[in-house]
């Protein structure tokens, strides 16, 4: 391809990718005499006149810059105007380029911190802004990397008992399709993934629960809300405060909890897994706290109420 060919479709962007690069090197290569040449050389056809006050204008303003002007004045000066046109098409096409090629990458995400509970006993957790979360067995925080810099957001998955230090930014909690906003509270979070409910019990301070877009419920210490999307239900109701944070302490708590729900939290509590017979109905619901209670008393003990049997083989505890 002839020089002036390959200038003009660099200039007109008929080229293709693989052969930009080499162009835009071969343009570099250039001295500014064979740059100008080259230029001369793609712009020599008959310039349209110029009219007469035009030309009298740019010979006064040329002759003042101390440009020397020849017979050919205004073919000269259309020259010129379209070098530097022509000089700053490429200059400008070839900017874009390497900045489209050596563009820097753009800075990597930090990833949002994941905290898990994988003991058999309570975790006592402490966010950056002090405040103060305990994770039930199988519990999981996710928080994000600007926590306490842009925003207090986390998003809980099983049972957490929060104590949020007082700050100015908002502290939200998700869980379940739920968000909880306080500044200064203490609350409990019940957001198991393979129950349909979640609730939120209010101990300290005051929360606001978002529990569609354009509503919200605010609480009252000694008051928890519970949602059950999938049946479209919002409930509030009273409970013991004393009661809603002892698992803290190793007690195993349960609050009108289904008994299907109930085995479930076995499994995260004691690392069991729980097969429950076909013909045995888990939806009774049980209500009691068991303090520092082995596995096996716990089972005798709602056995006797719920008239189902139990076994332990291994790691499974069967109930039928």
């Amino acid at each position: 391809m002839e020089g002036t060919d390959k200038l003009r479709n660099y200039i007109d962007q008929d080229i293709k990718e693989e052969e930009r690069s080499s162009t835009h090197q071969w343009l570099q290569s250039l001295s500014d005499h064979e740059l100008e040449n080259l230029l001369a050389a793609g712009w020599e056809e008959t310039p349209i006149p110029m009219p007469a006050a035009t030309a009298t204008i740019l010979d006064m303003q040329l002759k003042n810059a101390g440009i020397p002007l020849t017979a050919t004045k205004p073919f000269r000066v259309l020259r010129l105007v379209r070098r530097l046109v022509a000089a700053a098409s490429i200059l400008l096409l070839a900017s874009l380029y390497f900045l489209q090629k050596h563009k820097p990458a753009a800075p990597p995400t930090t990833p949002p911190t994941q905290l898990a509970n994988t003991s058999m006993h309570a975790r006592k957790v402490t966010l950056p802004d002090s405040s103060l979360v305990w994770l039930s067995p199988g519990a999981a925080l996710t928080i994000p990397a600007n926590y306490n810099t842009q925003s207090r957001n986390i998003s809980i998955s099983g049972e957490g008992y929060f104590e949020v230090a007082p700050h100015t930014t908002p502290f939200r909690v998700f869980a379940g399709g739920l968000e909880a906003q306080v500044l200064g509270t203490h609350f409990n979070v019940e957001a198991y993934p393979a129950e349909r409910t979640t609730t939120i019990a209010l101990t300290a301070g005051s929360i606001a629960i978002r529990i569609r877009p354009d509503s919200a419920v605010v609480l009252k210490p000694g008051f928890k809300l519970i949602s059950r999307p999938a049946f479209h239900q919002v409930t509030v109701r009273n409970f013991l405060k004393e009661r809603e944070s002892d698992w803290k302490k190793g007690a195993f708590v349960l609050d009108d909890v289904p008994l299907d729900a109930v085995f479930s939290r076995l499994e995260y509590r004691y690392h069991k897994k729980v097969i429950i017979n076909a013909n045995f109905s888990g939806k009774a619901r049980f209500t009691g706290a068991f303090s520092n209670t082995n596995l096996e008393d716990m089972l005798t003990n709602m056995a006797f109420v719920y008239g189902f049997k139990w076994q332990i083989a291994n790691d499974t505890v069967f109930i039928h």
